[in-house]
């Protein structure tokens, strides 16, 4: 029994649902059979940013030229559906409030002496805030969608 498991890329995706495809093929003569329509999900694990919406195997049977035996394939089908809650509100809510903080910079006046302390405070939760999420993601050559 052969496991695998396939990464998933991190940045955001305008289209939210989407099959992977993970194929075996035996080169040799061995023949492979599965054994129900339906993967088995017995040790997925539940993820906070994707639903499971469905698992299941399709067997192909491919004849080449150069040989007369059949050369068999099984290609499971894993369709995922992304939790958009999460990127709300954990990156897009954090946002908006902290700008939103910033903006009152603006209304303050300045002779309260609050400004500075105000716009600076604005700057440091941004940071941090940034750092946080730096931490959070894993580490990929592919550059996020919040800093683009």
């Amino acid at each position: 029994m052969k496991r695998r498991s396939c990464r998933h890329q991190t940045e955001i995706k305008t289209e939210h649902k989407g099959p992977k495809h993970v194929t075996f093929i035996q080169v040799a003569q061995v023949e492979l059979a599965k054994q129900t329509e339906e993967g088995d999900v017995s040790n997925y694990q539940a993820n906070g940013e994707f639903d499971l919406i469905s698992f299941s195997s399709t067997k192909h049977v491919e004849f080449y030229s150069c040989c007369p035996e059949p050369y068999p394939d099984i290609t499971y089908t894993i369709k995922l559906k992304r939790r958009p809650l999460f990127y709300v509100f954990n990156l897009i809510l954090p946002c908006i409030l902290i700008n939103g903080i910033a903006l009152l910079v603006f209304y303050v006046p300045s002779e309260s002496g609050e400004k500075v302390t105000l716009g600076i405070s604005a700057l440091l939760s941004m940071t941090v805030f940034l750092m946080t999420i730096r931490e959070t993601l894993p580490p990929t050559e592919k550059t996020p969608l919040i800093s683009k």
